[in-house]
C-alpha cells in the first residue's frame, strides 16, 4: 500500500473512532488501552486484545488483530489474501469458453462497539476502511459489433486475453456476535455484512513469460472495464471467527 493511501486510511479510521475516544476520562494513552478503572466495567473479564483467523464465505485467508480501547470500543487491523482462482460465471465458461483467473489482497482498519465492551463480547457492529488490489487474467470472446477490437490480437481460439489491475479503497460494514470463554483465552463468533470496493480498472503490464510464449495482450474496451468493475464493486462478507484473547 502506498504511504499516502495508508495515511488516508488511518486518518479515516481514527475519525470513526473519535466518538469512542471522546467518552474516555482524560487523554487516551497506551496504558489506558489495557488498564485503569475501566477494567472492571462490562459484564465479563477485561480483554486487552484478540487475535484470530476468520473462515470466510469468500474463501480468502484472513488475519485479524484487535485492541480494546478501554472498554468503549475496539480498533482492529485486518489483512486478507486470495489465491489465484477461476471466477468467471458458470454460464460464460460453458457457453463462451470464457476464463477469469483472479487473485487479490487487501488491508483494512475497523472500529467496533460491543454489548460487553470490556470483554469485547456479545452482539456488536463494526465499520472499516481499507485498500485492495486485484489482478485478473481474463480470456473472453470479442463481440462482433465491438469496433474497438483489434482482430490481430485474437488467438487461434478466437479469444482475447486481458491482463487487468483493479486498485482502490474499500468500505466495510458488519454485524455479528462473539462469545468469549470465561476461564480460557478463546473466542468464537460469527459476522455478516458487506464490502464496497471503489476500484479503478486499468490494463496490466505484459510479463516476460507472456512475451516469450508469444501471448498477445489485448487492451480492454470501455465496456469490458465497466463489466469488470461492476463484478468486483460490492461483495457480501460473512465468516466464522475463531481466535485467542488476553
Amino acid at each position: 500500500m502506498r504511504p499516502a493511501r495508508l495515511f488516508s486510511v488511518v486518518a479515516l479510521a481514527l475519525g470513526f473512532a473519535s466518538p469512542a475516544f471522546a467518552q474516555l476520562p482524560g487523554k487516551p494513552t497506551l496504558g489506558g488501552i489495557g488498564g485503569g478503572e475501566e477494567r472492571s466495567s462490562g459484564l465479563g473479564q477485561y480483554r486487552a486484545f484478540t487475535m484470530g483467523m476468520p473462515l470466510t464465505i469468500n474463501r480468502e485467508s484472513v488475519g485479524r488483530l484487535e485492541f480494546n480501547v478501554a472498554g468503549k470500543a475496539s480498533l482492529a487491523l485486518e489483512g486478507s489474501f486470495k489465491k489465484e482462482r477461476e471466477e468467471a460465471p458458470d454460464e460464460a465458461r460453458e457457453d463462451k469458453n470464457e476464463s477469469m483467473r483472479a487473485e487479490g489482497k487487501g488491508a483494512a482498519i475497523f472500529v467496533s462497539r460491543y454489548m460487553d465492551g470490556a470483554a469485547m463480547a456479545g452482539l456488536y457492529w463494526g465499520m472499516g476502511v481499507g485498500y485492495r488490489e486485484e489482478t485478473v487474467r481474463w480470456r473472453v470472446q470479442p463481440e462482433e459489433s465491438d469496433k474497438q477490437v483489434n482482430l490481430s490480437l485474437v488467438d487461434k481460439d478466437r479469444m482475447l486475453t486481458h491482463d487487468a489491475e483493479l486498485k482502490g479503497t474499500t468500505g466495510h460494514l458488519r454485524l455479528g456476535y462473539r462469545y468469549v470463554t470465561p476461564d480460557l483465552p478463546f473466542v468464537i463468533g460469527g459476522y455478516f455484512g458487506g464490502r464496497h470496493f471503489q476500484a479503478g480498472v486499468q490494463d496490466g503490464e505484459q510479463s516476460e513469460e507472456d512475451e516469450e510464449a508469444n501471448v498477445k495482450q489485448a487492451p480492454m474496451t470501455d465496456a469490458e472495464k465497466e463489466r469488470l468493475r461492476r463484478k468486483y464493486t460490492t461483495k457480501p462478507e460473512a465468516g466464522l471467527e475463531l481466535g485467542i484473547t488476553f
